[in-house]
């Protein structure tokens, strides 16, 4: 497989990239705690940090270093973790997923470091000692056809299911219904769809918000992805109430969504199969971007992913990448002559005698910011929302143990909201 820069915008908010060899079904796409780009075509790991492509065959495939500790092995099953994502070899197959709560995949880590796993049409749980499974006998799973996972905050495990849909009397009948189902590992909640939507029947992609709001898209395998109006969109559930958004009562351009992501200013992205991706923020606003804004001539989105300084990873079908980013394409450590520049707003001031970090903002920064620190390889080791008061200055004091600074150095503070942006290196020397 070849991968190269096709074209790219004029203004810096994308880049698309082609993939010469066809991917295939058997893809996914994670993004790490460094922003690097993890791509599996079937039997190959791509790493891409912004700068180059790297494979990583199977047979060479060792990640006993300070990123990746080996987590699991068996005769058919080899699962590495680190930087945030997990890497995973069944059968000869690689797949990269996210490894805390988010969405789009069937393999979690909780916080009790349990694997729980969509295998071999089970549910299935590794404490370190041996797996436990579960499925239609001994769980409230009705279905076999188990699509997505996430963790809430709590390690509730969400479990997406698609139905089952047979020829019985030459009418297509269901046999087993698709659903939601929450497990707190003792007792179980199911979901069906027809309970809350009637325009889908199977859960693609569940992501959980930083209130522990489960949101999930859903889809129709008795209709298809073919037109706009086949699904229910996406679907927020706060433990009492289920509200719906969908292409008749919001901007959403597409009812089939596939994927979910949260990026790092709270907006939700969804990728739909045949009308491109879309944005809500929240605030009644909505933004879809399509493929005819990137050149392209497919419409489908399978996979989406967000890094931590904002990115978007759009994955169209047929082997065409594109990465996004609204405010400009941010790829990593600032240049050295950017990192130079006088802020017009100083922001960041460290005193070493005290080893306490001290951020003031005015209200030109109004509203949430994200505010990053990364080592001088371009690790995030420090993230965090901040809330900035629109009517008065705004004092926020850290010491070096909460941001995670262990070493002297050099790192580097980000801070951005909007259109605003701010950076400055920060040198620890006691």
């Amino acid at each position: 497989m070849n991968l190269s820069l096709h074209t790219y915008s004029q203004d810096s908010t994308w880049q698309h990239f082609h993939l010469n060899d066809t991917i295939g079904g058997d893809y996914s796409m994670a993004v790490d705690n460094n922003g690097h780009l993890w791509l599996s075509p079937q039997t190959v790991l791509i790493e891409y940090d912004h700068h180059q492509w790297t494979y990583h065959y199977i047979d060479d495939l060792d990640f006993y270093n300070e990123n990746f500790e080996s987590y699991y092995q068996s005769d058919t099953l080899k699962i590495w973790k680190g930087n945030g994502i997990i890497i995973l070899i069944k059968e000869n197959f690689i797949y990269v997923k996210r490894s805390k709560a988010d969405i789009g995949e069937r393999i979690k880590i909780d916080n009790q470091d349990n694997i729980w796993m969509a295998y071999e049409e089970k549910l299935m749980k590794y404490d370190g000692v041996a797996w436990e499974s579960y499925y239609i006998e001994n769980s409230a799973l009705n279905t076999n056809k188990i699509d997505v996972l996430a963790l809430d905050g709590n390690d509730n495990i969400w479990i997406g299911l698609n139905p089952k849909i047979e020829l019985i009397d030459d009418i297509y009948q269901y046999t087993d219904y698709g659903g939601l189902v929450k497990y707190d590992g003792v007792n179980w909640e199911f979901y069906r769809t027809e309970t809350f939507t009637t325009g889908g029947d199977a859960v693609s992609s569940i992501v959980i918000d930083d209130e522990d709001n489960v949101w999930f898209g859903v889809t129709s395998h008795r209709n298809g992805p073919f037109f706009p109006e086949s699904g229910s969109g996406f679907i927020k559930y706060d433990g009492t109430d289920f509200t719906e958004y969908n292409i008749y009562n919001s901007g959403l351009q597409h009812n089939y969504v596939v994927d979910l992501k949260f990026d790092t200013l709270g907006n939700i992205w969804a990728a739909t199969w045949g009308g491109g991706v879309s944005m809500y923020d929240f605030n009644g606003n909505w933004v879809n971007l399509t493929h005819s804004d990137f050149g392209l001539s497919l419409n489908q989105v399978p996979s989406l992913e967000i890094d931590s300084r904002n990115n978007k990873w759009f994955l169209f079908r047929f082997d065409e990448l594109i990465l996004y980013n609204e405010n400009g394409i941010n790829t990593g450590l600032p240049e050295i002559e950017d990192l130079l520049k006088v802020n017009s707003t100083e922001i960041c001031s460290y005193n070493s005698y005290t080893e306490i970090l001290k951020l003031e903002f005015d209200s030109n920064y109004s509203g949430t910011n994200i505010f990053n620190i990364y080592n001088l390889a371009g690790a995030l080791i420090y993230s965090n929302k901040l809330f900035i008061d629109s009517q008065e200055k705004t004092e926020f004091e850290f010491s070096l143990h909460e941001l995670n600074i262990k070493h002297t150095g050099m790192y580097i503070v980000e801070i951005y909201s909007g259109s605003n942006f701010y950076s400055k290196r920060l040198v620890i020397n006691n």
